[in-house]
């Protein structure tokens, strides 16, 4: 299973949104497969017991499991010694990561996971273009459909989900992930959501 991870600043729905995956996968808490990361600070040392405990053999029937809780409380050198497992999961493995905010996390990481983001998830937010058909506009053109665009977030929305689903289908570079985090941040600084699209607009490639 690719890595996942669940996205939003409520803790209680993103805790119970994580619980559900392991469910699915029929993991319990109490499970001996179920490896689980639920502190303030997260260093290299527990990113290492985490991979020793994925890549050994599972003690029963359910899939080597690991649960990150708080994304956010990786320290940048954990993540970094995280990636590699990310790209590359034992097979049938359950990797699951929670976080306030896609922020708080590498884009490296990011481009490695599938990422829910239970706003737009439970909202029904879906990508309504074809970002192609975008790239391939100019800029003019995509200022103008910035403009004319009744709900601007949703775009903004739109925009990075489709590019993130690219990134993990091999059809682009992980480059722009970069602008896209940058615009998240702007994003939770209140820039105006205007700005931050025709700012995205002329770095899309």
């Amino acid at each position: 299973m690719q890595p996942k991870i669940i996205v939003s600043p409520n803790k209680k729905e993103r805790d119970e949104e994580l619980r559900r995956i392991l469910q699915q996968s029929q993991i319990t808490s109490n499970n001996p497969d179920l490896f689980v990361l639920d502190e303030e600070k997260i260093g290299i040392a527990q990113i290492k017991q985490l991979i020793k405990h994925l890549s050994t053999k599972p003690f029963g029937k359910t899939a080597k499991s690991a649960v990150i809780f708080e994304g956010s409380n990786i320290s940048p050198d954990a993540q970094n010694a995280l990636l590699k497992i990310l790209e590359e999961p034992p097979e049938e493995s359950v990797i699951l990561i929670g976080a306030d905010s896609e922020t708080r996390l590498l884009p490296t990481i990011l481009s490695r996971c599938k990422i829910i983001n239970l706003a737009s998830h439970l909202s029904g937010g879906s990508v309504n273009f074809d970002l192609d058909e975008l790239i391939n506009k100019s800029i003019g053109e995509r200022f103008e459909i910035v403009e004319k665009a009744s709900d601007k977030e949703k775009l903004l929305n739109d925009l990075v989900e489709s590019y993130r689903e690219k990134v993990l289908n091999g059809e682009r570079t992980g480059v722009f992930l970069e602008e896209l985090l940058q615009a998240q941040i702007w994003k939770e600084s209140n820039v105006n959501i205007r700005t931050i699209l025709e700012y995205l607009m002329s770095k899309l490639n």
